[in-house]
């Protein structure tokens, strides 16, 4: 591999997706923002399980609608 080669591969773009999800609890109301998704997901508040899925946002990758 040459010079170029590797300054190439210095400056390529991350194409690995990133997903944050918007949580809301059913239990207390918090709503937060997580990378974890909502199956595995705790509140921050109260640290209960029974969350809703607002939104997503993603990053990298093949992101769809895209």
């Amino acid at each position: 591999m040459g010079l170029l080669d590797t300054l190439m591969g210095m400056f390529e773009p991350d194409m690995e997706e990133t997903v944050l999800y918007e949580l809301t609890c059913d239990d207390c109301g918090e709503s937060f923002m997580t990378h974890t998704p909502p199956s595995d997901a705790a509140c921050e508040e109260c640290g209960s399980g029974a969350l809703s899925e607002e939104s997503r946002m993603y990053a990298g990758g093949d992101a769809p609608g895209v």
